[in-house]
């Protein structure tokens, strides 16, 4: 008995697993910026959860992503915010509704914001803002066009939306060349 617990208690202590945002915060050492809650979670209906700040200011979802805002402010100078990346390790995780409601959150506090759906092989920025144009970011890495001619503005002041363009072959090293570090500077110091 003595010995099973003995082992129950190792294995509980050498799991590495996230499981939680504690769990992060303690295997990482990083800081927790927020913590967006479920849609069951929330007290009214939102029918679109990508644009949760804008539709319902008054959420829980846009609160927390106010709490967000309020932890990147908070974490480094702003020189040293200029481009912020939203990624994760599988389709469906949320990635533009996190970034959509960020931008949105962003540029509610002042700051101008330029959205960028650096998704070049399941872009998701169309379905949300139908006035995306057919070229975008795609173009720009090949050298067809300028930043002005692609971006769309929004009904949000301060925020402008530049879409995926046509998908390449090759995602992958238009998005790794210099090309797109020459492109990122060229925002950053727009935005």
């Amino acid at each position: 008995l003595m010995l099973s617990v003995g082992i129950a208690l190792g294995l509980e202590l050498l799991d590495k697993s996230v499981r939680t945002s504690q769990d992060i915060v303690r295997h990482l050492d990083v800081a927790m910026l927020g913590a967006i809650p479920h849609t069951d979670d929330e007290e009214v209906a939102i029918q679109r959860v990508e644009t949760a700040v804008r539709d319902h200011p008054r959420s829980l979802i846009a609160e927390a992503f106010r709490g967000i805002r309020t932890g990147l402010q908070f974490s480094a100078p702003a020189e040293r915010q200029r481009v912020i990346i939203i990624t994760s390790p599988r389709p469906e995780d949320g990635k533009t509704t996190v970034a959509c409601n960020l931008a949105m959150v962003v540029a509610q506090g002042g700051r101008r914001v330029l959205l960028i759906d650096g998704n070049l092989r399941r872009p998701g920025l169309q379905a949300i803002f139908p006035a995306i144009k057919a070229k975008g970011l795609s173009n720009l890495l090949i050298g067809d066009g300028s930043l002005d001619s692609f971006v769309v503005k929004t009904e949000l002041p301060l925020l402008d939306i530049l879409g995926s363009g046509p998908l390449p072959p090759n995602p992958a090293e238009l998005l790794g060349g210099a090309p797109c570090r020459a492109f990122l500077q060229e925002a950053a110091s727009r935005y």
